[in-house]
């Protein structure tokens, strides 16, 4: 007997049937995994965007951001690398803001200064007073950040007029007169990031952010210096 007849009829057209139904599981089945992870691969990541570990990653992601948006972390800031000295850090608690009352000026011809000068005990200065200097253009790039060797050192500055102030005291200095012209923009904004940066590494308050004015009688840093300005 025909092995394709029963019963007097044909069971070829069953069998192409049940033949192509397979074959359109076999291509649903295909393209089901692809259909599932089609936005991954829209997005040009293979695929993995709807992975649990790529969740997870997300997740994490958003919790940096939330805790960036929410304010200074609970542990200190790092300082970035430029402004990370070799010594271990000491525990600072005031920012004590200058100006160099010249025009021109720069870590070197501060230094050249200030290791002239001798203290109350006529003692000569190891140099340069303050922990930084910030330039205007003249003598230093605009906006340039530089350390000196007493934040690198972690030393006692010699730039406050007080011995605590000295000695607890992170002292800035900004090149320029600002009794004559306000400090540049770019120095504005690089004092502004040193500062908040020395502010959340330190947990330094508000009001302990200080104009020289504010430790010892000087007109220092001069009347057109708004410190306000560089506080959040």
């Amino acid at each position: 007997m025909n092995r394709n007849f029963v019963s007097g009829r044909s069971t070829a057209p069953v069998c192409s049937h049940i033949a192509a139904a397979a074959a359109w599981l076999a291509v649903g089945a295909a393209l089901l995994p692809a259909a599932l992870t089609g936005c991954g691969q829209a997005n040009g990541d293979g695929g993995r965007s709807g992975s649990r570990s790529d969740a997870a990653s997300d997740a994490a992601s958003e919790d940096v951001e939330l805790a960036a948006a929410q304010g200074p972390a609970r542990k200190p800031a790092r300082l970035r690398q430029a402004w990370t000295p070799t010594a271990s850090l000491k525990p600072w608690r005031t920012i004590v803001l200058h100006h160099t009352a010249t025009e021109t000026g720069s870590v070197e011809s501060i230094h050249a200064e200030h290791v002239q000068r001798r203290d109350a005990e006529g003692k000569p200065w190891l140099g340069i007073g303050y922990h930084f200097v910030i330039g205007n253009g003249h003598g230093m790039v605009d906006g340039e950040v530089q350390p000196t060797f007493r934040w690198n050192d972690q030393l006692t500055g010699a730039h406050a007029g007080s011995r605590d102030h000295n000695e607890t005291g992170i002292g800035i200095c900004l090149v320029g007169n600002f009794d004559d012209a306000p400090p540049t923009d770019a120095q504005q904004a690089a004092a502004a990031a040193l500062v908040a940066e020395l502010q959340s590494r330190f947990k330094i308050p508000r009001d302990r952010i200080l104009r020289h004015g504010e430790v010892r009688p000087t007109a220092c840093p001069g009347r057109l210096f708004e410190v306000d300005s560089l506080l959040p």
